[in-house]
């Protein structure tokens, strides 16, 4: 991986966590009476029932995971 594609992985990935900080952020605001935990779990809520979540924000069609093998052709 060039140096460039890593630095854009690491400004990507820096941007996800401030997006998760910001999420929180929001969740205390607004129900200001939630402990720690509670928020921990509507964040991890969150992450697994958001729009596209569901299928690992992948593009493209779903699959099957692992996918079956197929047989070699022999000749």
């Amino acid at each position: 991986m060039s140096e460039t594609a890593a630095r854009r992985l690491e400004i990507a990935l820096d941007l996800a966590d401030l997006a998760l900080d910001m999420y929180e952020a929001k969740i205390r605001r607004e129900e200001t009476g939630l402990s720690n935990e509670q928020v921990a779990e509507r964040i991890a809520t969150w992450r697994r029932t958001r729009p596209g979540a569901e299928d690992g924000d992948g593009e493209g069609r779903s699959v099957t995971w692992p996918r079956p093998r197929r047989e070699p052709v022999r000749g």
